[in-house]
């Protein structure tokens, strides 16, 4: 059960920021349970990483006269630890620095959001199988969704944010795709035994939340998610991403695939250099910030696919 703690932690907060600040707002207090939340998250996580691996099984079901069979459980092993690290260093790295962007969006509901967002993002993270993984998935894209929507200024993005959530469902069905394919090839699986069969499906899958395949860069100019919340917001998806394709085998590219390899490769190496070129001609960092995150995620994609 100690898998849950940082998650439980970051939830609890979330909720009791969010309930201070609706009757009594106190921005010091609201503060001081973020940070201290994330300081204990953290060292809980990195405490974690004695004992691993660590499960939690969750759901299973196995109904033989119905065909389902199904499984909903978290594991945190060497594949998933480094990234539930980062994401979680992330969010107190956020949390500490907050307090000296008082004039931007630095307010505790955007703290509370900060912590849910964190929290559904180690749930993606730490999917023991493809079924978990797809339902963290989905509830990051709502929250998201659910934040997008709330800002003033939604109405100019509405284009971006259909073309977003577009790719982030196709994201999620190329995942239940793959899961299929695997459930035919070797029935029941689990994240540290995928099937080369579902490989690719869920390379695909990582590489469009990710805007590599294809390239796609619909929040070059964002609206107001910029720093602090925004950063969460625009990082977790990607961690989540990054997480599954580090459970992908070395040889998950079956023969029938090699003959692909130097077109995927070329379109990653296009993709990296675009983005690269868009980074360096940016603005400022902010703006940057999407085409940063495309331009190494080609790079994580060509290791993966290079074995």
């Amino acid at each position: 059960m100690i898998i849950l703690l940082p998650i439980g932690l970051l939830l609890i907060a979330s909720l009791a920021i969010f309930i201070l600040d609706l009757t009594r707002p106190k921005f010091g207090i609201s503060w001081l349970i973020a940070s201290a939340t994330c300081i204990i998250a953290w060292l809980t996580i990195f405490i974690l990483r004695l004992r691993l691996p660590t499960t939690l099984d969750i759901l299973s079901w196995n109904v033989p006269e119905f065909n389902l069979v199904g499984q909903l459980s978290l594991l945190l092993d060497y594949d998933s630890w480094p990234y539930a690290l980062a994401l979680i260093t992330i969010t107190l790295a956020v949390i500490l620095s907050d307090a000296a962007r008082t004039r931007y969006d630095s307010t505790p509901r955007a703290w509370s959001a900060s912590l849910i967002i964190s929290a559904l993002g180690l749930f993606a993270i730490q999917s023991g199988t493809s079924l978990m993984m797809m339902m963290a998935w989905v509830l990051v894209d709502a929250l998201e969704l659910f934040h997008l929507l709330r800002l003033q200024d939604t109405s100019q993005f509405q284009l971006r944010i259909i073309i977003s959530y577009g790719v982030r469902t196709a994201s999620i069905l190329l995942l239940f795709l793959g899961t299929m394919r695997g459930w035919a090839a070797v029935g029941d699986f689990d994240l540290t035994q995928i099937p080369d069969s579902a490989g690719f499906y869920f390379l695909l899958a990582a590489g469009l939340r990710l805007g590599v395949f294809p390239l796609n860069l619909p929040f070059l100019q964002e609206p107001a998610l910029r720093r602090g919340a925004g950063n969460i917001i625009r990082l977790t998806p990607v961690a989540a991403s990054l997480s599954l394709l580090a459970r992908l085998s070395i040889d998950f590219v079956t023969p029938d695939l090699v003959q692909w390899m130097p077109l995927f490769q070329g379109l990653l190496a296009l993709a990296a250099l675009y983005a690269a070129v868009r980074w360096l001609v940016s603005a400022d960092e902010i703006e940057g910030r999407p085409c940063w995150i495309v331009a190494w995620a080609s790079f994580a994609l060509a290791s993966v696919l290079n074995g």
